[in-house]
């Protein structure tokens, strides 16, 4: 099922801005998923905690194919 998406823009702080970028960087993911992740736990779709732990399951098992990958060269 295709989601209709919209551009949404918003007037923000410029140093909470670039704060925002860098915290969202260090998790892996744009300031944009992150937004998009708070808005479906605001309206219920989903929590942030199930995300948080969809994502270590996913880095997890990144780390997991890394070390295989190392270890076969």
């Amino acid at each position: 099922m295709k989601k209709n998406k919209i551009l949404a823009t918003f007037q923000v702080d410029e140093t909470d801005w670039e704060d925002f970028k860098q915290w969202s960087r260090k998790r892996g993911n744009s300031a944009s998923a992150e937004i998009t992740r708070f808005i479906e736990a605001s309206l219920g779709k989903t929590t942030l905690e199930d995300m948080d732990i969809v994502d270590k399951k996913i880095e997890a098992a990144i780390a997991s194919l890394r070390a295989e990958l190392m270890s076969n060269t």
